[in-house]
């Protein structure tokens, strides 16, 4: 799973760097900090979502630092419940 987090994170940071380079070129910039991409990793048991986003660094606000964060995990076998939140 970590190396599946981790090319989520490559994955998701691509993602986020395309759109905002495709809403600057229609003249409609991407606010910093707002989260607009989401992935997913599973093992087949937990399946695990992530919004992705970019925001300035706090001492160079020209250049822009990519994030993941994990916003939603079940175990899919656990219970009906967690079967239903997983699909």
């Amino acid at each position: 799973m970590e190396e599946a987090e981790l090319q989520s994170a490559y994955v998701g940071a691509a993602m986020v760097h395309a759109r905002r380079q495709a809403l600057a070129f229609m003249g409609k910039p991407d606010p910093p900090g707002h989260a607009a991409t989401t992935t997913f990793t599973t093992d087949g048991t937990n399946p695990n979502m992530h919004a992705h986003y970019a925001a300035p660094l706090d001492d160079d606000k020209d250049t822009l630092e990519y994030h993941q964060f994990k916003y939603a995990s079940t175990n899919i076998r656990d219970s009906h419940q967690g079967h239903k939140d997983g699909r």
